[in-house]
């Protein structure tokens, strides 16, 4: 499963099929494919979702969901076949779900390369999700960034 979806509990089934069947030696070898289907949710997509119905003057910003293992899914539709989730499924989802803001490296080394200290550190301040900012320029005589982004490093510190 890959790891940026989340799988809906009890939306998982299984469709079998029967392959020939292989005798060999008095012996006959049964043969069945089963293939498992159900229903996952983007984890970038349903965290953007949760931030429309919930944050005010949200915009689009990339957003992470941290905790799904906390919530609660619970699908109406009971006996799931694969007709049913080529169509739409309704799903309830409960609990207190934890959103953070994604600050990408790449996005901070543009809003401040060649800019002065000051104004850098006030760019990075006013990024959504941004709490704290330090700025250390090497050597300490530097009063702007560089404008070159490769000799510029972002260093990000989660505190939650």
């Amino acid at each position: 499963m890959p790891k940026d979806y989340i799988l809906i509990p009890g939306s998982t089934f299984v469709e079998y099929e029967d392959l020939p069947s292989e005798s060999e030696d008095g012996e006959v070898v049964v043969r069945t494919r089963g293939t498992l289907y159900g229903v996952m949710l983007s984890r970038d997509l349903f965290a953007s979702y949760l931030a429309t119905q919930y944050i005010e003057n949200y915009q689009n910003q990339p957003l992470a969901i941290i905790n799904p293992q906390e919530l609660q899914f619970e699908l109406e539709n009971e006996g799931l076949t694969f007709a049913d989730i080529q169509d739409a499924i309704d799903l309830t989802v409960s609990g207190d779900a934890v959103l953070r803001w994604v600050v990408e490296e790449q996005v901070v080394k543009a809003a401040v390369s060649g800019v002065a200290k000051a104004e850098a550190l006030g760019k990075i301040s006013a990024m959504p999700g941004v709490q704290d900012a330090r700025l250390e320029l090497v050597p300490g005589f530097m009063r702007s960034i560089p404008t070159s982004e490769e000799k510029i490093e972002v260093l990000f510190v989660d505190q939650l």
